[in-house]
C-alpha cells in the first residue's frame, strides 16, 4: 500500500479558561482582573480565569470561603449563565467551520480536520490566522495546537497555552523534538 504523500492534519482549538472569557465578552471591565464563575445559586467556583488560578483559587472553592479574602485578592465573581456559555460556543464553533471541517469535542474545544500543507510557516500562519479571527469575531481568546493525530493536536495546544514562545500557536512537527520529548515525560499518563 502506497504512504500518503498528504497525511491528515488535525488543529486543535480550546477557549482559554471558557466560562470567564464568555463572562467578559459581556462584562469587558473584568478583563484582566482575577474572576470566578460560580456554580447555581453561587455555591462554588466552577471556573476561573488564569488571573484567578494564578493566584492559587482552587476550582471547587466554595464561594462562602472566598467571599471573605475576595476584596484582598481583587477577585471578582459572576453568577455561571450556561445560556450565554452555549451561545458563545456557538459562534466560535461557526467561525471555526469557516475555515475547515469542524467536530466539536466540547462547549470550548474543537477539532479541524485540515489537508496537508506544505510548509511549517503555512500551519503557524493557519493558526494565527483563526486565533486572530476568534478573537476579533467573538472576542474570547484561544489557543491552537496542529499535528498528525488529535491526541498530539491537543498536546500542541498544551504547549501553545503553557509557553509564550508559541504565541498561542503550536505546530507539532514544527516544535524541536527534544521540546517534544520533555513535554511527553512531565506529561502524567491520566492527561492523555
Amino acid at each position: 500500500m502506497p504512504v500518503d504523500p498528504h497525511p491528515r492534519l488535525y488543529c486543535h482549538v480550546d477557549v482559554n479558561s471558557a466560562y470567564a472569557s464568555f463572562e467578559r465578552v459581556l462584562t469587558p471591565s473584568v478583563e484582566g482582573v482575577p474572576l470566578a464563575v460560580l456554580s447555581n445559586n453561587d455555591g462554588c467556583a466552577v471556573a476561573l480565569s488564569s488571573e484567578a488560578k494564578k493566584l492559587g483559587v482552587e476550582l471547587g472553592t466554595p464561594w462562602f470561603q472566598l467571599r471573605p479574602v475576595a476584596k484582598k485578592l481583587d477577585l471578582a465573581a459572576v453568577s455561571s449563565n450556561y445560556e450565554l456559555y452555549g451561545s458563545m460556543s456557538a459562534r466560535v464553533m461557526e467561525v471555526l467551520n469557516r475555515h475547515a471541517p469542524t467536530s466539536q469535542y466540547s462547549i470550548d474545544e474543537a477539532f479541524l480536520l485540515l489537508g496537508a500543507r506544505s510548509a511549517e510557516q503555512d500551519l503557524v500562519a493557519f493558526g494565527h490566522r483563526v486565533k486572530d479571527e476568534i478573537r476579533r469575531l467573538v472576542g474570547v481568546p484561544v489557543c491552537v495546537g496542529i499535528a498528525p493525530t488529535v491526541t498530539l493536536a491537543k498536546l500542541a495546544n498544551k504547549w501553545a497555552k503553557k509557553a509564550e514562545v508559541f504565541g498561542g500557536v503550536c505546530v507539532w512537527e514544527g516544535t524541536p523534538p527534544l521540546w517534544r520529548e520533555q513535554l511527553l515525560e512531565r506529561l502524567p499518563v491520566s492527561e492523555l
